[in-house]
């Protein structure tokens, strides 16, 4: 609640996240999604989803996180880079 995508990115669609192999229960991007700011914006985190329409309501929520470091201000032109890892556990 209270979270909204900004769209103040030049990319016209939401960045497809590219995974590398998993090895040891672990699984990472094996590169990372870029996004051009096209206005002053703050941003607080990230998410994935199944969906790529940029600030579309569509698709499945995978996961959210917020930044680390506090909550930056970006300028246009500003490129922010998002990755994503996920470690699992045997039960």
């Amino acid at each position: 609640a209270g979270w909204a995508e900004s769209t103040a990115y030049s990319e016209l669609v939401r960045q497809t996240l590219t995974f590398g192999v998993a090895s040891g229960k672990q699984i990472a991007t094996s590169a990372v999604a870029s996004f051009t700011m096209s206005a002053p914006t703050s941003i607080i985190g990230g998410f994935l989803s199944s969906s790529s329409v940029k600030g579309g309501a569509g698709g499945v929520l995978w996961a959210t996180a917020l930044g680390s470091g506090g909550v930056p201000v970006l300028s246009a032109g500003q490129i922010m880079q998002f990755n994503y890892s996920c470690a699992g556990t045997s039960s």
